[in-house]
């Protein structure tokens, strides 16, 4: 066992930040379950003369797994403001262990801030010039991926697309058929799109319920209808919509309910001059997106 509490601060954290970036990957649920285990089983024989020896190395996998899983769980529920995700990230990787001293990973892997603002040509420039390329490129997928679910609805296609991009990019860099720079510049672009796909929902001024509608539309449309004219199609479906869901509408015994809701958005569609297949087609799709969206109302609203 390497007596890593002898060595100083700086070797001590890169000692630990090389472990856990070993640790970022398919092994990361199994190291945790096994830690979990021999956590409990040390807590019985702890006091017994042949255990105290290996404290340190208890000590070492309980702080591993630790630092595993400030990166790896995520608590986001409501949309909060960038600077509230921001504190989130740093007081957890600030947090100490049972009176151990805290490891500051983004800190030992020179990420200054732990934010998606870092993102940039500077930091590309600065980017091999460090210790642990592959641990700051899983600490910054982690606060980008934050970042989308945070932003973006599980809803909006959006989303999905743009954590597919990213994670072909990672797994592009781990095949070495790009560069950890080539990695970082992806993430540019999925932080472009982000906050442009931000500004169009604003300028439309669409709330979060209404964008998988949106782009349902816009999708099956056919390039017929103006961003504004969606948009406006939007609230009125959703307002129709609303006056008819129920506790339950989507279970099999809420036919009638579910009748109710497809007729409420056809009459929406037709007076908006919409008809034919199209009318089939936008009818179907918006009801299937609101079964799946609000199929716990009134207690699930987005």
């Amino acid at each position: 066992m390497i007596r890593w509490k002898a060595f100083d601060k700086v070797d001590r954290e890169d000692y630990i930040a090389g472990l856990v970036s070993g640790l970022l990957s398919d092994r990361q649920e199994a190291f945790l379950t096994a830690q979990l285990k021999l956590k409990k089983a040390h807590q019985l024989v702890r006091h017994v003369d042949e255990i105290r020896p290996f404290s340190n190395e208890i000590t070492l996998y309980q702080l591993l797994a630790t630092q595993v899983r400030k990166i790896v769980e995520s608590n986001i529920g409501k949309r909060k403001k960038e600077k509230d995700l921001e504190k989130q990230v740093t007081k957890l990787v600030n947090e100490s262990i049972e009176a151990e001293e805290a490891i500051d990973l983004f800190a030992v892997a020179g990420i200054e801030r732990p934010g998606i603002s870092i993102l940039d040509e500077v930091f590309i420039t600065d980017l091999v010039e460090k210790k642990h390329v592959d641990l700051r490129l899983k600490l910054l997928k982690k606060l980008l991926n934050d970042e989308l679910k945070l932003k973006l609805k599980k809803a909006n296609p959006k989303q999905k697309s743009l954590k597919e991009a990213l994670e072909k990019a990672i797994s592009e860099y781990h095949n070495r058929v790009i560069s950890a720079a080539d990695v970082i510049r992806m993430m540019m672009e999925v932080r472009k799109e982000m906050e442009s796909e931000l500004r169009f929902e604003d300028e439309l001024g669409l709330w979060d319920e209404e964008v998988s509608f949106y782009h349902i539309i816009e999708k099956l449309g056919n390039n017929a209808f103006t961003n504004d004219f969606i948009a406006n199609l939007v609230h009125k479906i959703l307002a129709a919509m609303k006056k008819e869901f129920k506790v339950d509408w989507t279970n099999p015994h809420r036919a009638d309910v579910l009748s109710k809701v497809n007729l409420a958005v056809k009459m929406v569609l037709m007076k908006e001059k919409i008809t034919g297949e199209q009318l089939k087609f936008l009818t179907n799709a918006i009801v299937e997106q609101a079964k799946e969206q609000y199929k716990d109302w009134p207690r699930n609203l987005a």
